[in-house]
């Protein structure tokens, strides 16, 4: 009963990491309307980076060689992957990209399999299938009916938001790797935060990107603070140790009402109609996420190195 109490806490804070940052999409778009997508993103790490700086130097005897390694690849991962994502939104709109999105926590589970070991059960497996068809028919459906016929195909936006797919569930499964081999993650995402900057100031400088701020506004300022510390640096933590606990199919769940949160929200504050597709597709979502979270084995296990560090 106490394992269980524990593992539901640990899906609220996943959850609670996953809602917090339903507003990034809308923001970035928002707010790169008159700044380079380039430029916002870089300025964007650079403020994770100064953020999680005292961290950086709290653990210097976590610095192992394959600690360095994971944090070479979650840095060169969050420098594409952050790329990749605000490109694809501006080159296109924040449904566009959410409805590709749909992909992540499925190459999640992938990943999870493949580079932690991890163990899938075939109900875990239905109920993140279950979760990705409920937010297909909440997302995709409507955006179907409301253009009737005439599906604007973005192509460029499509190859970055797949990039984003395939890069961002790596920061997760790195993450939890690095932790488990006992770095704390507050340290772990120092390094990997001055990483993805330094590579994203070589691309800058490859790319031969004129770094100008002047045009940023106040109101995007604030955006790229918020996506910087709430969205992503808060939100990472907290979803990588939700991970760690719960395992990728029921992060991919969560991944998918965080999907739903993001068109209720407006329909909320603007108290708008709720369609059929989306209470249809919402109720798919908590199924599948039920599924996952109750299959017959109890839930994914993992080895949790950390429940003895702290």
């Amino acid at each position: 009963m106490a394992k269980k109490q524990k593992m539901l806490r640990w899906f609220v804070i996943g959850l609670i990491a996953a809602l917090i940052a339903v507003p990034n999409a809308t923001i970035i778009r928002a707010s790169t309307g008159t700044t380079d997508p380039y430029v916002y993103n870089l300025i964007r790490m650079a403020i994770m980076a100064v953020s999680f700086t005292p961290f950086l130097f709290a653990g210097l005897r976590q610095y192992q060689r394959q600690n360095l390694k994971y944090a070479l690849i979650v840095g060169l991962s969050i420098a594409v992957c952050f790329a990749a994502f605000v490109e694809a939104i501006h080159e296109s709109q924040a449904s566009y990209v959410g409805i590709v999105a749909l992909l992540t926590p499925i190459v999640l589970v992938v990943y999870s399999a493949r580079f932690a070991k991890e163990k899938i059960s075939h109900r875990a497996v239905a109920g993140i299938t279950i979760a990705a068809l409920g937010a297909l028919l909440a997302v995709g459906l409507p955006l179907a009916i409301r253009q009737q016929g005439n599906f604007t195909f973005y192509p460029a936006a499509t190859l970055w938001a797949i990039v984003n797919c395939l890069t961002a569930p790596l920061i997760t499964v790195y993450s939890k790797k690095a932790n488990d081999n006992g770095m704390h993650l507050t340290t772990f995402y120092a390094l990997a935060f001055w990483l993805a900057l330094a590579f994203g100031v070589v691309g800058l400088i490859m790319f031969n990107i004129p770094f100008e701020v002047e045009a940023i506004s106040s109101g995007s300022w604030l955006g790229i603070a918020y996506s910087a510390v709430v969205a992503n640096s808060i939100s990472f933590i907290m979803m990588t140790k939700s991970y760690e606990h719960i395992g990728s199919a029921a992060i991919g769940g969560i991944t998918y009402i965080e999907t739903i949160a993001a068109i209720v929200l407006p329909l909320l504050i603007l108290r708008e109609k709720l369609s059929p597709e989306l209470v249809l597709g919402g109720g798919l979502i908590l199924f599948g996420v039920f599924l996952v979270e109750h299959h017959k084995s109890g839930y994914i296990r993992f080895s949790h190195s950390l429940h003895n560090r702290h």
